[in-house]
Order: structure tokens, then sequence, then C-alpha cells
């Protein structure tokens, strides 16, 4: 049975016929989304498992077809279509570099972990990479304070990080607190287990992500919400609450791009809840379509042109978070935060 939907009212913003068009990011005083809510998109019932509540997205508009025939880094990875390795012998802490040679241009997103290299790495922006015969070079940062040996010449897809480290990376993009906050998040999960140790020699992430018992929880929580998401049509992405708190939202630009990174995110999410022992009451649908509408109403702050697209930085006073949309102006992917 499909949940009940609630209609977000918010008065629409004025610009252009593009069905997904952004207002243009001429200033600090525009809204990042020329978008009536009231037309585009509807938030569904939370649906809840331990302390993680998520509250669907879904896309009345729907276009045929996807907006952008996207792989992801984590296929492309596996397919060895895209391969990463040091920009050097020597190497960088802050950027790889990158060779995708497959048919398809790959969205790398924000807190993508790639392990292995001299040290594991989080992507710390949105982009997508063209196919092309020349490597480019990415932002990164690492997620491995004591490690700077190689113990592999490529690197490996390691999913993706939680929301409260993957806020740290993207919006702070300082090598410091990233280092503090993953040794946060590894002493959380910690905390929670008996007899658990996630505070490797290197501090690494990969602790928390690759832990049996850790997996082990963040997997009853997938398990429990999978099933309830798959009843959902035009589901374009999720506002996140860790007990009775909001804590994110994520939109795609199509059903199809949330489909392939839907077990990731589920992933991620789940690690968020394992992290946290905030049991409070789930936060209201109200709320969560409040949360959504003081993301897309929030204030660019910075615009970075990109060869195949635009990324822009917005902020408010409770949310923040990135867009990145194409050169025609269509979404591609929205990652927001509580602040």
């Amino acid at each position: 049975m499909i949940r009940r939907l609630l209609v977000i009212p918010v008065l629409a913003l004025a610009l252009g016929s593009a069905v997904l068009a952004l207002s243009p990011a001429s200033g600090a005083n525009d809204g990042i989304a020329a978008i009536d809510l009231s037309e585009r998109y509807t938030v569904g019932d939370g649906i809840r498992q331990d302390k993680l509540t998520l509250y669907p997205i879904l896309d009345k508009q729907v276009k045929p077809r996807p907006q952008g025939d996207y792989d992801l880094l984590g296929s492309a990875m596996a397919a060895k279509t895209l391969t990463i390795t040091e920009v050097s012998a020597s190497g960088t802490v802050a950027t790889l570099k990158v060779l995708n040679t497959g048919k398809k241009p790959v969205l790398l997103l924000a807190g993508d972990v790639i392990t292995g290299g001299k040290q594991d790495r989080v992507v710390t922006e949105d982009l997508v990479l063209d196919s092309s015969p020349t490597p480019m070079t990415i932002a990164v940062n690492c997620v491995e304070a004591g490690r700077w040996n190689t113990t592999s010449d490529h690197f490996s897809y390691g999913g993706r990080a939680e929301s409260e480290l993957k806020q740290t990376v993207e919006m702070e993009k300082d090598q410091s607190k990233t280092w503090s906050k993953v040794a946060e998040v590894n002493l959380k999960k910690a905390e929670r287990f008996a007899d658990l140790t996630l505070t490797p020699s290197t501090g690494t992430y990969n602790a928390s992500l690759s832990n049996p018992q850790v997996v082990a929880a963040r997997d009853a929580i997938v398990k429990g919400l999978s099933p309830e998401l798959d009843k959902q049509t035009h589901l374009v992405g999720l506002v996140v609450a860790i007990g009775d708190d909001v804590i994110a939202g994520e939109i795609f630009g199509h059903p199809t791009l949330f489909e392939r990174s839907e077990a990731d995110l589920l992933n991620a999410f789940a690690l968020d809840a394992v992290s946290s022992d905030d049991r409070g009451k789930p936060p209201t649908t109200a709320e969560a379509a409040a949360f959504l509408e003081d993301v897309l109403t929030a204030k660019t702050t910075r615009t970075q042109e990109l060869s195949n697209g635009t990324r822009l930085d917005f902020e408010d006073v409770d949310v923040e978070g990135t867009l990145l949309r194409t050169k025609g102006a269509e979404v591609i992917h929205l990652n927001s935060y509580k602040k």
C-alpha cells in the first residue's frame, strides 16, 4: 500500500519553462530552486526502523527519460571503466587522478569513500566525470590519518559516508576537521558494542564501513526499510531523521538515478543511526516537509561553473548544502543538512 503523501505548499518562484529549471544564481538573495513545490514534490509519511526515519520525496512531474544517463562511482569502478590512482609516485593528500573510459559520464558524490592507494580518501564534492582518454584530478580528503604508504596502485570503492561525516567533508572542506570527525564517528559506534575496537592504528573510517558488528546492525536497519521504499513510485529523494531530529535531505534528478544510488544511501543513513543513541519520537511528516521547503528556498552563497554543469552552495538559518545541476539548469543531485 502506498503511504499517504503530504503536498508541500509554498509560493512558486518565477523562472523559465523547464520542468526542473533552477533560478539563475544571480546572488545571495535568490532561492536555489525555482520549483513550485505544490506542483512538483510530495513528501510521504515517515518509514521508521530503529532510530532512523525516512520520508520519501516523490516527483509528480517525472520525465519519461532520465535526465542524463549517468553511471555511479561504485558500479563504474567495479566494471573497470573508471580507475583512480595517486596523482604521482609521491602522491598528494588532497587530490587523486581519475580516468573514465566508459561510454557514460560518471556521477561522483560527496561522501563516496575510496580505499587503497597511500591512504583512504573521501570525495569532497559532487561532480560529473565525462568519458575521456585524458585523466583529471578530483578533490578529496583523507579518512585514514595514520597511513601514507601504498597498499595498492589502484583504489576500490568503499561505500558512502554517513551524513555526519559527509556534512563535514562537503561543507567544511577542512582536512583536520575531517580527521576529527572520523575519530568521533568511529568512537560512537565502538561505544554501542561491547568489546568493539574501531580505533585502528591508521585511524581509517573504513573501520566503520567494514566491521562485522557495525555492518550487521546497519543491515538490520536497511532490511526493515527497503520493502517500504520499494512500494513508492516516482521516488527521487529522502528527508532523514534520527530520533526526534531531521538531520539531512537528498534529492536526485530522476527516479532512475535515485534507484541506482539507493543501496548506498540506505547504508549511509543506517550508519547515522548506528552512531546515535537518540531514540526520541520521530518528527511529523509536516516537519519533514518544512525542512525540504527551507532547503529549496535557501540562498545561494557560492556558484561554481563546471565544464558540464554548475555547482551551487546554499545556506539559510537552519540548513545548508550543495546542488549540482546540468548546463541546461536541470537538477542532478542535491545534498542538504541541518546546521
